[in-house]
């Protein structure tokens, strides 16, 4: 049985899994823990409650690996992603991450239109336009904000992160999507 706050689900069997993982079905999650290897090695850490971090990157990444990161750790309940551009891979993704239950609320905000209908009742997408990539996640006990300046595009030089351990920043920026002039929801 597969919980979430909102619903329960039965576990369907018949799916396959990707054959690169026996744990995900989504090959975008098993391509995104390939880089969480990488970055592990490097942060070695999370910032603890009112820490921040500032990064300086010759290389770019999605912030979306620090969502699955941080899931490996402990529950995520509320999930806030700015995104450029959101694929139906990365919604995929969300989804069965969210199936999982290892994320209850998820909030998209997007430069771009979905060319995919969202049937999820906990997941919801807006659109507005803003440029580079931010991802504030709810935990129990931690408020992370991750903040990068290349919007997840790999052909940058140089990407400037920050992710802080904050309440105060995570509200600020949740306050954002609460506040803005969005072209469509």
């Amino acid at each position: 049985m597969l919980n979430n706050r909102l619903f329960s689900l039965e576990r369907d069997t018949d799916v396959p899994l990707s054959s690169n993982s026996p744990r995900w079905i989504s090959q975008y999650i098993v391509q995104q823990l390939h880089h969480i290897r990488s970055i592990e090695e490097d942060l070695t850490r999370l910032p603890s409650t009112g820490e921040h971090f500032y990064i300086n990157s010759e290389c770019s990444f999605s912030l979306f690996l620090f969502a699955i990161m941080i899931s490996k750790r402990e529950s995520i309940t509320r999930l806030t992603y700015f995104t450029e551009s959101f694929t139906v891979s990365e919604y995929n993704a969300f989804i069965e991450l969210q199936d999982k239950c290892a994320i209850g609320q998820i909030t998209i905000l997007t430069n771009t239109k979905p060319v995919f209908v969202n049937n999820r009742a906990n997941l919801e997408i807006k659109v507005a336009t803003f440029s580079g990539e931010i991802l504030l996640v709810t935990t129990s006990d931690n408020h992370y904000v991750f903040e990068n300046s290349a919007g997840g595009k790999v052909e940058n030089t140089f990407c400037f992160m920050t992710i802080a351990n904050d309440k105060a920043l995570l509200e600020f920026r949740e306050s954002i999507v609460s506040n803005n002039r969005l072209k469509y929801e």
